[in-house]
């Protein structure tokens, strides 16, 4: 009888993350998709001897003082081998009013799918499927936890569409581009990658973490650790995080939940520069700091203000709350020394924290109406705030410490609520180069890089941008709302004046 792995705890960073998978679509234009299926089938095999861990499960242990937390569970001769799993019915065009979770009637060659910039409508979840096709693929894992990575195709006239997914306890944002990165050299080379994570990362983690704030502690641990703080005097401090009481379920919304969808929205950098130099030269901004007029704080703040207006619109003005917060991630690994610089090392895990700001509903909704500067500095002003907050060593270490002490991890969670409520999500792959990774002949760089169609309210997602000589600048925005104010937003001249003109 074979005995079971012991369990690898993930890192303090990657436990409060969303217990979840991240499910991404790449599209690589191709003349032989059948071919570069073969291609990409060879890459995840090398990808994986290389950092086994993705045949890996994540697990919360019983023992008695797991506290929750998420573990690592990997035996490389036993683990299943991450194979592509054939998507039938996930890539196409649904019936009107209907969502890509009902029958897609028409499936698009490649050059209608570009022709329409690949609308994230065109894109099913498909985390049910690969998920059944694990479990099909090892049933001996039963109750055995989540699998740390898995992949499938789908096949059209003129392309190959990969979706895969990567558990965001073992990935951040930032560790999913070098995941993706990796998976380019395996499959375009046959030679060893010049620069790959280390395949022991996940149980070295902790220890990194820890010697590189030392370090830029010169040498010395945080006051949370040192003064030995309790558990509820440094959450007291970390106003980003809550706590949930036993039985209840933090500051949930009263309202009805209502239907979701999502969308593919495309702004002009051209516009956001502009007003970033407006800004700059007027009364209204030119006392804040030029690094919190980046185009990224300006676009937060428009789709912020407006999303805000619309739900006062559809609510006769009361969204529940005078106030709204806006949550976002924050990459961590350049506030940590050269360890983790992204030249010097392909780390894959989170280091991400947590900024949350938060606005008086009634500025906001100014953004929305009449794109007040004076509102827009205002909120642009907020949400430097929380970055400057959130990011010295010695907060990363705060946090740190706060998760090493929580009772119970399910129970440390964001101190907003975003689902139906007032308050939003937000997070940026804008600097993400994925449109950089080269997978080899037959297959290239991808096209177009999409996250699938959701039933949700609250989450904007800044998809990775194209860069290069000759490309009109855009950042590509995936917002999940409430289809009412979706539908505002068409109409609404301040927000279409953000997006690239049609």
């Amino acid at each position: 009888m074979t005995s079971q792995p012991e369990p690898v705890y993930l890192s303090p960073l990657d436990q409060f993350m969303p217990r979840s998978h991240v499910p991404t679509y790449l599209v690589f234009p191709t003349s032989d998709p059948s071919a570069a299926l073969e291609t990409f089938q060879s890459g995840i095999d090398r990808l994986t001897t290389h950092l086994p861990f993705l045949r890996g499960r994540i697990i919360i242990p019983s023992d008695k003082d797991s506290r929750n937390r998420l573990a690592l569970v990997s035996s490389p001769s036993e683990d299943t081998p991450v194979t592509l799993t054939p998507l039938i019915n996930h890539i196409g065009v649904a019936a009107p009013s209907s969502s890509p979770d009902d029958q897609f009637t028409t499936i698009p060659t490649y050059t209608q799918l570009a022709a329409q910039n690949a609308p994230v409508e065109y894109f099913a979840n498909p985390l049910p499927t690969l998920t059944a096709a694990r479990q099909e693929a090892n049933p001996g894992d039963g109750d055995g936890g989540e699998p740390v990575f898995f992949a499938g195709y789908a096949l059209i006239e003129g392309a190959v569409i990969i979706a895969f997914a990567a558990h965001h306890g073992i990935v951040d944002g930032t560790g999913m581009t070098n995941l993706i990165r990796f998976w380019a050299e395996c499959t375009s080379s046959r030679e060893n990658p010049a620069t790959a994570p280390r395949s022991d990362e996940i149980s070295l983690r902790t220890k990194l973490l820890w010697s590189a704030i030392e370090e830029q502690q010169g040498g010395r641990r945080p006051r949370t650790t040192t003064q030995r703080e309790s558990f509820e005097e440094i959450l007291g401090r970390l106003s980003e995080f809550q706590y949930l009481s036993e039985g209840g379920g933090g500051s949930a919304p009263t309202q009805k939940k209502p239907k979701g969808g999502t969308r593919l929205f495309v702004f002009d950098v051209a516009k956001l520069e502009a007003a970033r130099e407006r800004l700059r030269t007027t009364g209204a901004g030119r006392e804040l700091d030029k690094r919190a007029l980046s185009t990224n704080n300006i676009l937060m703040a428009v789709a912020w203000g407006c999303v805000t207006q619309a739900r006062m619109v559809r609510l006769g003005g009361d969204v529940g709350r005078e106030t709204s917060k806006l949550g976002f991630a924050i990459n961590g690994r350049r506030f940590l020394g050269p360890t983790f610089a992204e030249t010097e090392r392909m780390y894959l895990g989170n280091i991400n924290v947590f900024g949350l700001p938060e606005v008086d509903v009634s500025t906001l909704a100014k953004i929305g109406t009449t794109c007040d500067d004076e509102a827009l500095v205002r909120v642009i002003e907020a949400v430097w705030d929380a970055i400057r907050r959130v990011t010295a060593p010695d907060h990363i270490g705060e946090v740190m410490t706060l998760m090493e002490t929580a009772p119970d991890l399910l129970k440390v969670q964001s101190n907003s609520v975003r689902s139906h409520g007032p308050d939003l999500t937000a997070t940026s792959w804008a600097n993400m180069d994925i449109y950089g990774c080269d997978f080899g002949a037959g297959i290239g760089k991808p096209a177009f890089v999409r996250f699938p169609w959701f039933d949700s309210d609250g989450l904007i997602i800044m998809l990775p941008r194209r860069r290069g000589v000759g490309i009109k600048q855009t950042i590509e925005v995936v917002m999940a709302m409430n289809l009412e104010d979706m539908a505002f937003l068409d109409g609404s001249d301040v927000w279409k004046s953000w997006l690239v003109s049609e």
